[in-house]
């Protein structure tokens, strides 16, 4: 399969840094049974299968995978009482230009963006114990899976390539480290008494023509 998760937790009896992994594709009934014995405080929900097109077939398929593997995650959340770290995404606000913010109207484009919706009412309906949904702005990081226009302009630029856009490069996006993600996480552990929807993102928008200068 294309979807391989690694979930870590520690291990039994054992000192609080030895960690022990479960790799497997959260959609096989034989891994869920493997991860309900684990015994967690927080569970951070990153797993998705990402498509590489708004619309479409792929897209359709990637959104039927991704409602079954979070209905599962949250369901196990739910029976073991646990804190769940849900990341979501920023498409779920469409197409329109920013700046938004948490009380921005959402208006999904394609079957991701609505499924990342759904799960994101699952979770503030079912889940009591204080959930925590963050809606990325543009990820990116080192031995990230998908080829994104960051990536694809560095690996050009480090073989001397030209770069190209569409259009007059006016497009913005706000890519966001993965780093800092990991910081936020780390926050609302720290806080467990903070919930509800958190927009996550540099805050520094870049158009893609500025990006290709760049």
């Amino acid at each position: 399969g294309y979807l391989i998760t690694p979930i870590y937790h520690h291990a039994p009896h054992s000192s609080p840094t030895t960690e022990t992994a479960i790799v497997g594709d959260l959609r096989d009934k034989k891994v869920l049974t493997q991860i309900e014995t684990i015994n967690a405080h927080t569970l951070i929900h990153c797993a998705a299968v990402i498509p590489k097109q708004f619309e479409g077939t792929a897209a359709e398929e990637a959104a039927q995978a991704n409602q079954i593997i979070d209905r599962d995650i949250i369901h196990f959340a739910q029976q073991k009482n646990i804190c769940l770290i849900f990341m979501s995404s920023s498409s779920v606000y469409g197409l329109t230009n920013g700046p938004w913010d948490e009380n921005s109207p959402v208006n999904p484009q394609g079957p991701y963006g609505r499924e990342k919706i759904a799960a994101e009412q699952q979770i503030l309906s079912h889940l009591k114990n204080n959930p925590v949904i963050f809606r990325l702005s543009a990820p990116y990081g080192t031995r990230q899976k998908y080829k994104t226009v960051l990536s694809i302009f560095i690996e050009k630029a480090l073989r001397n390539e030209d770069l190209y856009y569409f259009g007059s490069g006016s497009r913005r996006q706000d890519f966001t480290a993965v780093d800092d993600i990991v910081r936020a996480a780390i926050c609302a552990i720290q806080n467990p008494d903070s919930t509800g929807i958190f927009n996550i993102a540099s805050g520094q928008p870049v158009s893609m023509k500025e990006l290709a200068q760049l």
